[in-house]
């Protein structure tokens, strides 16, 4: 026991002290981390940083529209319709606005001060005789086009070979018709999280490398009065996609379409545009101006026909050549093809069947056989 109070260590005593300023430390101490926490921010982050960035730094960009309100450079667009109603033809179109100022496109006014590449993957048209004629039909510079099939690339089980194809020919626009046959054969297109890991490489590809990506898709046969419930595969296939377009019959005009938005996560809905497919070995798109008729609308007058859509799928996909009835049937199940349907299909079509036993492929399919 002391006698007195216990000794006081020197900070004791420092506080103690009635001329100290409690408030001036408070503040200075503040100040101090303020600016450490300032200082700290200013340097250089990295790639690899996994700190958050803060937003004061982050530089600005403005979106670069190559068709505003529908289709963003660096970013995901869908396209979703029916069978039949020209997606195809809508998205060449596009195309050849991109690779020659000889036309516009709706919401487009002035004329475009360059060309532009396209990369178009097609896994289901021939490039011979689909995809070239109708770029020649709706006035494409042919030497701005670069095509892409199964042979070429491997789909989105490999998008670095993508980013390679995009930066060798600078191409502005990638577009993958149709989007699930590009889909990695091991993903479940139904699983949001498969959907997602797939597009999230997509999205990062475009981002690095500044092309915008223009994904085709079909619709359920029935479904939901929403339009973006109403696309095949996972919810997470739109969610992806910055901006979503849809292309149907007119409800007022069955002789004519409507491609309308349902989606923008980056500006308001532009307006609906009526337009009408004409020719006939070559197929391309004539705008007609805009329409009064919504995605809502659409979506509700939208019929499918199984068996009829069935048959221009299974037509089209055997243009090429014959295809192993294995291969064939999974892909038609991706599509919304029931295992049945595909089979009248063939019976309607005529398609003939030859096994070249299990070394090479099993059955295959084809509408011819030399």
């Amino acid at each position: 026991m002391w006698r007195h109070a216990p000794p006081q260590s020197t900070d004791e005593k420092f506080f103690r002290q009635d001329h100290y300023d409690y408030e001036g430390l408070r503040k200075r101490t503040y100040q101090q981390e303020i600016q450490e926490i300032a200082n700290k921010n200013k340097e250089p982050v990295s790639a690899d940083d996994p700190d958050p960035v803060c937003a004061a730094h982050v530089e600005e960009k403005p979106v670069e529209w190559l068709w505003p309100g529908r289709l963003a450079r660096g970013m995901l667009t869908l396209l979703d319709g029916d069978p039949g109603v020209g997606k195809s033809l809508i998205s060449l179109q596009i195309a050849a606005q991109l690779t020659t100022p000889l036309m516009l496109l709706p919401g487009i006014q002035e004329m475009p001060q360059a060309r532009h590449n396209v990369i178009i993957a097609s896994a289901e048209d021939d490039f011979a005789s689909v995809i070239k004629p109708r770029l020649i039909a709706a006035r494409a510079h042919l030497e701005c086009c670069f095509l892409v099939g199964p042979r070429q690339w491997a789909g989105l089980r490999d998008t670095d070979q993508l980013r390679r194809f995009i930066r060798r020919y600078r191409a502005s626009l990638v577009v993958l018709d149709p989007l699930l046959s590009w889909m990695p054969y091991q993903a479940n297109t139904s699983s949001f999280t498969d959907v997602h890991l797939s597009l999230k490489k997509l999205a990062d590809a475009a981002a690095s490398t500044g092309a915008a990506v223009l994904m085709l898709r079909h619709l359920r046969k029935s479904g939901a009065a929403n339009p973006l419930y109403r696309g095949l595969g996972s919810i997470g296939l739109i969610g992806m996609a910055r901006m979503a377009l849809l292309a149907a019959r007119d409800p007022a005009n069955p002789r004519q379409c409507v491609l309308a938005s349902t989606k923008s996560n980056l500006t308001y809905l532009p307006a609906s545009c009526a337009y009408r497919v004409y020719g006939q070995n070559a197929q391309t798109i004539e705008w007609l101006g805009p329409s009064p008729q919504g995605a809502e609308n659409l979506i509700q007058v939208s019929h499918y026909m199984p068996l009829e859509e069935a048959c221009i799928w299974l037509q089209k996909r055997l243009n090429a050549g014959v295809v192993p009835s294995r291969q064939l049937l999974k892909e038609a199940s991706m599509f919304g093809f029931s295992r049945s349907t595909i089979f009248r299909a063939k019976q309607t079509l005529g398609v003939r069947s030859a096994y070249l036993g299990e070394a090479k492929d099993g059955t295959v399919w084809g509408l011819h056989f030399s």
